[in-house]
């Protein structure tokens, strides 16, 4: 009994210990990626904790007069002897992490939110105890025998490995959005001034006017898309007489009035602005505007 509870104390030692060290390690990353680390971080303390186990098992083992080999090892570091540890350290160590990882639910796959095969087909559950028995399912078993193969057979190695190769998997992927959403810009960029504002030309408003325009509305805070919609609903009227409501409003509703009327500005040709301004996005055509 005596020495079961001092295994026991050993095992909650090291599984902190092994935790600690765990999240300690997210460090060097970024945010997101400390996030899939901690997320993790119950396996690699379990693959950890394994290691560390099986370490104290074989310091054990190889000394004479000690349990559970009091014959101790002569040589430690012949073949026969070293592939024997190699073997039985692969076989215990998964069948502690066996052990752990039904104890504490840390599953792999689970914690990465990916179904396993037969994940719907239920053997039991029961909700009273909870943990990996609250559905227990053939999907759970197989997600149980993979993880503990992996701590078991690969150790913290493997794990560490697997858990680098999403994050530069999940990298990489962003790096290539990023590219993709750069390329969008640039194109929508080249519409608007290889194609957009020549045909603004070509009805009459040239670019020098449009920029006049959308510039004293962001003056006074108004969207140009609001302009647009009153020569749509045939309402610029209205439009003017709330702008001279007040001082600066009645200055840019007069300067629109006497530049409308000068580069012959119909209600018409701002109709057709939305139409072509369709062709791309909207926080590029936002940010193109403010230029």
């Amino acid at each position: 009994m005596k020495r079961f509870i001092i295994w026991t104390l050993w095992l909650s030692l090291l599984l902190i210990l092994s935790t600690g060290s765990v999240l300690a390690q997210g460090e060097t990353y970024t945010s997101e990626q400390d996030a899939l680390w901690s997320m993790l971080a119950p396996i690699i303390a379990i693959a950890t904790m394994t290691e560390r186990v099986l370490e104290i098992w074989w310091g054990r083992y190889e000394k004479d007069t000690v349990w559970p080999n009091t014959n101790g090892v002569t040589n430690t570091k012949e073949k026969e002897y070293v592939f024997h540890k190699q073997q039985c350290s692969q076989w215990l160590g998964t069948a502690f992490a066996f052990i752990v990882v039904g104890l504490t639910n840390a599953r792999f796959f689970r914690i990465l939110g990916l179904d396993v095969l037969f994940s719907n087909v239920t053997i039991f559950s029961n909700p009273e105890i909870g943990g990996i028995l609250d559905n227990f399912t053939i999907g759970t078993i197989l997600d149980w025998v993979l993880t503990a193969g992996i701590i078991g057979w690969g150790g913290t190695e493997l794990v560490h490995n697997i858990i680098e190769a999403l994050i530069k998997g999940r990298s990489l992927w962003k790096e290539t959005q990023q590219v993709r959403t750069g390329e969008k810009h640039l194109m929508d960029t080249q519409i608007f001034y290889d194609y957009i504002l020549p045909q603004m030309e070509k009805m009459g408003l040239s670019a020098e006017t449009f920029y006049q325009i959308t510039g004293w509305l962001q003056a006074l805070n108004i969207p140009f898309d609001k302009m647009i919609s009153a020569a749509a609903t045939n309402t610029l009227d209205t439009f003017f007489a709330e702008l001279e409501t007040t001082e600066e409003g009645l200055k840019v509703s007069q300067a629109l009035h006497n530049l409308m009327e000068r580069e012959n500005i119909t209600p018409e040709m701002l109709i057709q602005i939305p139409n072509m301004f369709a062709l791309i996005n909207d926080d590029i055509r936002e940010r193109l505007i403010q230029c």
